[in-house]
C-alpha cells in the first residue's frame, strides 16, 4: 500500500459511517411502524409473518453486504492510489468504488425509484384484494411479508456496509499513528 491516505477519503468514510447510521435508524422505526398494519390486516399471524420476514431479510441483507463489502476491500488493496485520487469528488464509499471500476458513480436512482414504486403499487394492489375479498386475506401476508423483507434486507445491508467500514476507519487511524502511513490534503 503506498505511503498515504487522502483527508478525502477520510471524509468519505466518515460520511458514510454518519449516513449508515441514519438510514439505520429510520428503517428502525419503518420497521416497527409496519407491525401496525401488520397486526390490522392479520392480527397475530401478521406479526409473525412480519416478525419473520424482517429477521430473514436482515440475513440476506448482512450476506448481500458481505458480498458487497468484500469488493469493496478487493477493489481497495489493489487501486489505493485510485480510491484516494476518486474520493474527491464522491460521496459515499459505494460511489467510489463505482468510479473506480469506471461506472457511473451513482447508482442508478431513477431504476431504484422505478422498483420501489412498482413494488408499493403491488402492495397496494394486493391489500386492496385482501381487503376487498375476504377470500383473498392469505394476499395480506404476501403484502406484510414484503414489507419485512425490504426492510429487514436494508437493515442487514447497511449494518454490514457499517462494520466494515468502521474497520476500514480504524485500520487507516492505527496506521496513521503507527506512522506508516500518511495523511495528505486534496490529490
Amino acid at each position: 500500500m503506498p505511503t498515504g491516505v487522502a483527508s478525502d477519503l477520510l471524509r468519505v468514510i466518515e460520511g458514510d459511517l454518519r449516513s449508515d447510521k441514519a438510514r439505520l435508524w429510520t428503517l428502525a422505526v419503518v420497521g416497527a411502524l409496519l407491525f401496525a398494519p401488520a397486526w390490522y390486516l392479520a392480527q397475530a399471524g401478521g406479526l409473525v409473518v412480519h416478525a419473520g420476514a424482517l429477521a430473514g431479510g436482515v440475513g440476506v441483507g448482512l450476506l448481500v453486504g458481505h458480498r458487497s463489502t468484500r469488493r469493496y476491500e478487493v477493489s481497495l488493496r489493489s487501486t489505493w492510489r485510485e480510491w484516494n485520487r476518486f474520493s474527491v469528488a464522491c460521496h459515499s464509499v459505494g460511489e467510489l468504488h463505482r468510479k473506480v471500476r469506471g461506472r457511473a458513480g451513482r447508482s442508478l436512482p431513477f431504476l431504484y425509484a422505478a422498483v420501489l414504486t412498482g413494488i408499493w403499487a403491488l402492495e397496494v394492489l394486493l391489500l386492496t384484494l385482501a381487503l376487498a375479498d375476504a377470500t383473498a386475506f392469505w394476499w395480506s401476508f404476501v403484502a406484510v411479508a414484503g414489507n419485512g423483507l425490504l426492510v429487514g434486507g436494508l437493515v442487514g445491508f447497511h449494518l454490514r456496509a457499517r462494520r466494515w467500514t468502521r474497520e476500514l476507519r480504524s485500520s487507516i487511524q492505527d496506521m496513521v499513528q503507527r506512522g506508516e502511513i500518511g495523511v495528505w490534503g486534496t490529490i
